[in-house]
């Protein structure tokens, strides 16, 4: 990843995006993984992502392998984006599965990226399903870039943090959260608090493993902060 956020596709990432609703996390996560020139998957729970129009609808049953008439056509050595898109139906027993299948088509598929918003549903502290478990330890090695996205990092898998090569910090009102967070970066925790206390509207944290610094950034720009507000889902059917 270079320094102005974008990923370089050569070099899977894990990165790991905090926040409290409205802070602007998704509209950061969104905009990294926008950056992605290959093959992408969203994961969306809530329905909060505005994907392109070109996006295509996973649907149940999730294949094992990332569907033949999506596959990227290449063109010398890099192929043409195809962006897949999953909201699961919270309705079905099946649902947490179902988010877990797609990870496991996306680490068959190799490279690839991964947005996962709303990540304490598919990676629960002390009840990581398999595949998702797969991608943290593993995923590096098919070539995968995971971003992952939640409000509270206290209810999630600890790898998801402590393998980030990135972690994005918006405001993060939980003490417990903030603790979390620290712990998991090798921060005291009073430096993660103080922060996160200094950051005005839509400004964040970035903590890079690679160097161990902690910095303060500004806003990201209001167009891209109100980019996903209200906004519905207008990916095409497959």
């Amino acid at each position: 990843m270079t320094d102005d956020g974008q990923l370089d596709p050569y070099k899977p990432a894990q990165i790991a995006v905090f926040g409290a609703k409205g802070s602007g996390k998704t509209e950061l996560a969104f905009r990294i993984f926008d950056t992605y020139p290959f093959d992408r998957v969203a994961i969306d729970p809530n329905g909060d992502l505005t994907m392109p129009d070109d996006a295509v609808d996973l649907e149940i049953p999730i294949p094992a392998r990332w569907p033949a008439e999506q596959l990227a056509k290449v063109q010398g050595d890099r192929a043409k984006r195809q962006t897949l898109y999953f909201m699961p139906d919270f309705h079905e027993p099946t649902y947490k599965d179902d988010m877990d299948r797609v990870l496991g088509m996306a680490y068959s598929h190799g490279r690839c990226c991964v947005l996962f918003d709303e990540v304490h549903e598919g990676a629960p502290a002390n009840a990581t399903p398999p595949h998702m478990r797969r991608d943290l330890r593993q995923g590096r090695h098919r070539d995968q870039t995971l971003i992952l996205v939640t409000p509270r990092p206290m209810t999630i898998d600890p790898l998801v943090i402590s393998n980030a090569d990135r972690v994005y910090i918006f405001d993060l009102p939980s003490p417990a959260d903030r603790k979390r967070v620290a712990d998991n970066i090798g921060k005291p925790p009073a430096t993660v608090d103080a922060g996160i206390a200094a950051l005005g509207e839509f400004e964040y944290l970035r903590y890079i493993r690679a160097t161990k610094e902690l910095t303060h950034h500004d806003p990201l720009p209001a167009d891209q902060v109100k980019h996903h507000t209200g906004a519905s889902h207008p990916a095409t059917k497959s």
